[in-house]
C-alpha cells in the first residue's frame, strides 16, 4: 500500500485538494479500513498473537484472528496516517510524542473497528460482494464528477495519467476499505435510529447555539470615514441619484470590494464586528441601513439574501441543516452503542506491545498517583541501566511514555509540596482573629484595604500593609487545610516527615527527567517538545539555550512578514529578550567555540529579523573576537555599521553578500564545525 501511495503522490495531492475541501475524505482512510483484506503489509504474514499489538478478550477469553490487532497492520496505518498529515499540512509530526500519542491512538481506533466487526460477524451485517461494488462504483463516480468541477486540476489529472480511465482504476484501488466503510454502516443502522422528531428536539433544545452557527447574511456595503458624508450618500441612493454598486466604487475606502458594488458574501455570526453583525442581522432584504458606527469608520449596509430562523420549525425547513444535526446525533449515539456494547459483552485487550499497554494505562489513569508511581517503576527498567545511567538503547516510545508519567507525577507531588509547606511555616502564627473569620471574609477585607493603599489616605499605611500581610498569611493557611486533611495529616510531625518524603521524590524525579529528556535531546534536536521540555529542566546547557533561541525564531518568524520589525518588538518583546539573553550568556560563558559560533549565527538572524544594526554590530564584534578569519569582509562590515549607526554614508558593501558569505561558513564544510537548525515541527 505505501509504494502505491508514493507512486501515485501527484494523484493523491490533488485529491487532497480536490475531495479535503469538500469533505469528502474516505479515499484518504481506505487502506486504514482495509482489515478485512490484511492490507498488502500484512498478505505474508503469520497471524500469531506474538506478532499482534493486542488480542481482544470476551468474559475473560481471547477471541480468534481476524479479532486481533496485528503489528503490521498498526505499522501501516501509522505510516499512512504520518503520510496524509505531511501532505495536508506540509508539516512534519512530532518525532517523539505525537509518534506515540498517533500509534496510541490509532490502536485504539483499530480496537473499536474490530468490535464492530465482531458485531457484525455476529448479526448477519457482513456486506455481500454486491454492496461492496455497487458503493465503490457510486464513490467512483462521486470523486470522478468533483474532481471535473475543477476543470484545472482535471487537466492535470488527465496530462498525467493519460486517460479517465486510468484515473478510474486508481480511484478504485484506493478504496479497499470500502468493505468496511459499508459493514460499519449496516452496524450503525442496526443499532441506532434518529427521526425526525429526535432532530426537531434537538433543535429545541439547542436553539440559540443552532442560530448563531447557522444563521447566514449575504450584504454589500460602503464604508466612509465621516458620518456626515456617509448620510448624504445614503439620502442620494434612497432618491434614486446614485446606485449602491457606483457609490461604492466612488465613496468606499473598503478596498477590497468597493469596485465589485461592495459585495462582502455570505457571512455568519461572530464573522463581522458587533455592531456591524447586530445592524445586518436585524437588516430587511433591499434595505439600506446606517450609518452604523464601527472602529473602521461608518457603513452603509444593504441585506441582498438572508437566512435567520424564528423558531425550530425554520430550521426545519433547512433540509441540509437538518442532515447534518441527524448525522451528529446518530454519530453521538452511536459512539454510546459502542461503550455500552464494550461494557455488557465484557470486551477486554490482552496486550502483545508493553509500550502501547503503558500508554493506555496511563491515559485511563492519568490523575491516579499510585498506578502513576506503579508506571514509574516499571518504565525505570526500560529507560535506565542497572547503574543508573540512561540507556542509549531504549525505544523513544518508552522515554517519551516516561516523560509523561513523571511530569503528571511532579504536577501532584509539587503542588502537595507546596501546600505542605504553607501549612508547615504558617502553623501557630496566624493571629486567632483571622482563623476565626471565613475565607470570604477575610477576602472581602483584603480587597478594602488594598482600596484604602490606592487612595491618598496614607496617614495608617504602614499598619494597613501589616493588616494586609497578616490577613494573607491566613487565607494562605485556610487555604492549605482542605489539602492537608485530604492527605490525611494529622499533626506537624506528620507534615514534616511528608514535607521531607515529598521533596526527595521531586529531586529524584526531576534528576531522572533531565537525564532522560537530554538523551532525547541528542538524539531528536529538531523536536520542538523536545527542546522546550529539556530547557524548562535544564536551562544552563549552552547547546539546548542556543536550540530553545531557535525554536522561538521560528515562532517569530510566522508574524515577521506582517507584522514588520517594529511591531515585532512590541508585540513578542519579552520572547525577543530570553532569546537575547540566551545567546550572551552562550557568548560570554565557557563554551566551546563552535556552540559560541552557532549563537553568534542565531543573534544575526534576530538582528535581521528585527532590522537591527545595533544588534547586529554588537554580534559582529563578537564573531571578530572569537574568530576574527571566520568572514573575509567582516572588518569592512563592522565599520560600515558603525559609519551608518554614527550617521556617516554606508560604505559600498552590501549587507546580502555578507549574509551570503557568512552563511557559506557556517554549511559544514570548512573548519568551523556545523550548526544544525531545528526543522519545523508539528503544530502543537
Amino acid at each position: 500500500m505505501n509504494k502505491w501511495f508514493v507512486k501515485h503522490e501527484k494523484l493523491i495531492s490533488i485529491l487532497i485538494v480536490s475531495l479535503f475541501v469538500i469533505g469528502i475524505i474516505w479515499w484518504s482512510i481506505g487502506s486504514y479500513f482495509s482489515m478485512n483484506n490484511g492490507g498488502s503489509a500484512a498478505q505474508n504474514e503469520e497471524f500469531t498473537k506474538e506478532n499482534s499489538v493486542l488480542v481482544i478478550t470476551k468474559d475473560g477469553e481471547d477471541l480468534e484472528y481476524p479479532y486481533w490487532v496485528m503489528e503490521s497492520e498498526l505499522s501501516s496505518e501509522y505510516q499512512n496516517r504520518i503520510q496524509q498529515y505531511e501532505q495536508q499540512s506540509g508539516r512534519s509530526i512530532d518525532p517523539v510524542f505525537d509518534s506515540l500519542n498517533i500509534k496510541s491512538s490509532l490502536t485504539n481506533q483499530l480496537y473499536d473497528l474490530k468490535l464492530i466487526m465482531y458485531y457484525s460477524d455476529n448479526n448477519d451485517l457482513t456486506p455481500t460482494k454486491d454492496q461492496v461494488e455497487d458503493r465503490t462504483e457510486l464513490e467512483i463516480e462521486n470523486y470522478i464528477s468533483e474532481l471535473k468541477s475543477n476543470q484545472s486540476n482535471w487537466s492535470q489529472l488527465i496530462d498525467r495519467y493519460g486517460s479517465e480511465n486510468e484515473i478510474r482504476n486508481i480511484l478504485n484501488e484506493s478504496m479497499a476499505g470500502i468493505e468496511t466503510q459499508v459493514m460499519i454502516e449496516n452496524v450503525r443502522k442496526d443499532v441506532v435510529s434518529v427521526d425526525r422528531e429526535d432532530v426537531l428536539a434537538e433543535i429545541e433544545k439547542t436553539f440559540d447555539e443552532i442560530k448563531k452557527e447557522y444563521e447566514e447574511v449575504n450584504a454589500q456595503h460602503i464604508l466612509i470615514s465621516g458620518e456626515a458624508t456617509a448620510n448624504r450618500v445614503k439620502n442620494e441612493i434612497e432618491a434614486g441619484e446614485l446606485d449602491f454598486s457606483e457609490a461604492a466604487a466612488t465613496f468606499s475606502e473598503d478596498t477590497s470590494n468597493a469596485t465589485d458594488s461592495g459585495n462582502l458574501g455570505w457571512f455568519s455570526h461572530g464573522d463581522m464586528v458587533p455592531e456591524f453583525e447586530e445592524a445586518a442581522f436585524n437588516a430587511q432584504v433591499n434595505e439600506i441601513v446606517g450609518p452604523v458606527e464601527t472602529q473602521f469608520g461608518y457603513h452603509l449596509i444593504r441585506v441582498q439574501d438572508k437566512k435567520v430562523f424564528e423558531n425550530a420549525e425554520d430550521v426545519m425547513n433547512e433540509e441540509t441543516i437538518v442532515k447534518e444535526i441527524q448525522n451528529e446525533l446518530e454519530e453521538t449515539k452511536f459512539d454510546q452503542w459502542l461503550a455500552d456494547y464494550k461494557a455488557e459483552e465484557n470486551f477486554g485487550r490482552d496486550y502483545y506491545n508493553d509500550v502501547l499497554e503503558y500508554t493506555y494505562t496511563f491515559n485511563n489513569n492519568a490523575e491516579d498517583i499510585n498506578t502513576l508511581e506503579n508506571l514509574r517503576t516499571e518504565l525505570q527498567d526500560f529507560v535506565f541501566y542497572d547503574d543508573g545511567e540512561v540507556s542509549i538503547d531504549t525505544d523513544t516510545d518508552y522515554m517519551a511514555l516516561y516523560i509523561n508519567t513523571t511530569k503528571a507525577l511532579l504536577n501532584d507531588y509539587e503542588s502537595k509540596l507546596s501546600n505542605v509547606t504553607k501549612y508547615v511555616s504558617l502553623s501557630g502564627k496566624v493571629e486567632n482573629e483571622y482563623m476565626n473569620m471565613e475565607l470570604e471574609n477575610l477576602n472581602n477585607r483584603l480587597n478594602e484595604i488594598d482600596e484604602e493603599l490606592d487612595s491618598d489616605n496614607t496617614e495608617n499605611q504602614d499598619s494597613l500593609i501589616e493588616e494586609k500581610m497578616a490577613i494573607t498569611d491566613a487565607i494562605t493557611y485556610k487555604e492549605t487545610l482542605p489539602v492537608i486533611e485530604e492527605m490525611g495529616i494529622d499533626s506537624m510531625e506528620e507534615a514534616q516527615t511528608e514535607k521531607e518524603k515529598l521533596e526527595s521524590s521531586v529531586n529524584e524525579i526531576s534528576e531522572n527527567r533531565t537525564d532522560v529528556l537530554e538523551e532525547l535531546f541528542y538524539r531528536y534536536p529538531s523536536s520542538q517538545r523536545v527542546v522546550q521540555s529539556y530547557y524548562e529542566a535544564n536551562p544552563n546547557d549552552p547547546k539546548v539555550k542556543i536550540a530553545y533561541a531557535k525554536v522561538q525564531m521560528q515562532q517569530l518568524q510566522q508574524y515577521a512578514g506582517y507584522l514588520g520589525a517594529q511591531n515585532l518588538s512590541m508585540y513578542f518583546g519579552q520572547q525577543i529578550r530570553d532569546i537575547v539573553i540566551n545567546i550572551s550568556s552562550v557568548i560570554s560563558g565557557n563554551n566551546e567555540r563552535n556552540v559560541k559560533l552557532d549563537a553568534i549565527e542565531v543573534g544575526l538572524d534576530l538582528a535581521d529579523m528585527l532590522e537591527d544594526d545595533s544588534l547586529e554590530l554588537s554580534y559582529l564584534k563578537e564573531l571578530k573576537n572569537i574568530d576574527p578569519e571566520s568572514i573575509t569582509n567582516l572588518e569592512s562590515r563592522i565599520e560600515e555599521l558603525e559609519n551608518k549607526i554614527n550617521g556617516i554614508s554606508e560604505t559600498e558593501e552590501p549587507l546580502e553578500e555578507f549574509d551570503e558569505e557568512f552563511e557559506g561558513n557556517f554549511d559544514g564544510n570548512n573548519d568551523m564545525g556545523t550548526t544544525d537548525s531545528l526543522e519545523s515541527p508539528a503544530g502543537e
